[in-house]
């Protein structure tokens, strides 16, 4: 309770039967006259819970807060009511998990928080988003929620009902069911669509062993990230210089860990072009009965194999 301080180095008497007197300023409240002591008053909780009657000059309960008795004719109360301080992600968003975290922190140490006094907004196409559970006490409580099936956003509310109190039973809110809503909570988002991968060119290429290769690539698209084209993950090589079936492939990820279905690239190394023969010395020869002959041979070219190569007989 808060009031008005009024100064006067008044006296303050201990309750009956307690160990004396407190001389010190009582900080009395306004009005004056009335004995009523602020929050801070030098006399709170200095009382002797023995000797203190059952209530104070207003009809308030004592023992009073954290079970102490303030000196004097008056008992300070609570009758401030708790509020909600935030809500907040304790995953991270966008996220493509099947269940997603949420804090709640009241302004103090409350009770009576269960599923019933939470709600949950979506946005988008999402599905059979529900809580799951909830634990925690004093000021700060976790929420697990489901998230459900399809894409969009999830927020956690708190709606009051009046059955959140403090630990003086004061409503959250104050008194009166709605009041205590709190609808401004962090948003999730839910993204479990997977981008997707395009590839640049064929998606079979044929070279001649040796020739010069470069690969179109591949593009990616997503519906919360749009162009992530830079984030393709591509495995696989081509050896130009070897007969054979390689494979190139792309994968990509979205913000979300969404993977994307991969999309490969198969390159056939071949040798389709016939080595080419060169004869060595004059064709055709001519020469007489019974001379001895000696042939020249030839140099076979291929555009693959390297080094010519001389062959005679």
């Amino acid at each position: 309770m808060s009031r008005n301080r009024v100064t006067g180095a008044d006296a303050i008497n201990s309750m009956p039967g307690s160990s004396g007197n407190i001389t010190a300023d009582p900080l009395f409240a306004e009005p004056a006259g009335e004995y009523h002591i602020s929050e801070d008053s030098p006399a709170r909780g200095a009382g002797d819970p023995a000797a203190a009657p059952d209530e104070d000059i207003d009809g308030d309960p004592r023992p009073g807060l954290d079970n102490a008795v303030d000196i004097g004719a008056d008992e300070v109360t609570d009758d401030v009511a708790p509020g909600v301080i935030s809500i907040t992600r304790l995953s991270p968003s966008p996220t493509n998990g099947n269940t997603a975290g949420i804090e709640i922190v009241f302004s103090e140490p409350v009770t009576g928080v269960d599923v019933s006094d939470l709600d949950l907004s979506t946005t988008g196409n999402l599905a059979d988003v529900t809580i799951n559970g909830m634990q925690g006490a004093g000021t700060t409580y976790a929420v697990e929620v489901l998230t459900g099936t399809g894409d969009g956003t999830i927020r956690l509310d708190v709606i009051d009902n009046d059955s959140i109190v403090d630990l003086n039973g004061n409503p959250l809110g104050g008194s009166g069911a709605g009041n205590g809503n709190f609808n401004d909570g962090e948003v999730f988002v839910v993204d479990k669509t997977a981008p997707e991968i395009t590839l640049g060119g064929e998606t079979i290429v044929t070279i001649e062993r040796g020739s010069f290769y470069a690969d179109a690539g591949a593009t990616a698209t997503d519906n919360l990230d749009g162009d992530i084209t830079a984030r393709i993950i591509p495995t696989g090589f081509v050896d130009i210089g070897t007969l054979g079936v390689y494979n190139i492939t792309f994968v990509v990820f979205d913000t979300a860990s969404n993977q994307s279905v991969p999309v490969t690239r198969v390159i056939n190394v071949v040798d389709t072009i016939a080595p080419t023969l060169v004869l060595n010395g004059e064709n055709p020869v001519t020469l007489e009965f019974g001379t001895p002959y000696n042939e020249a041979g030839a140099i076979a070219f291929d555009t693959t194999d390297g080094e010519p190569h001389r062959k005679s007989r």
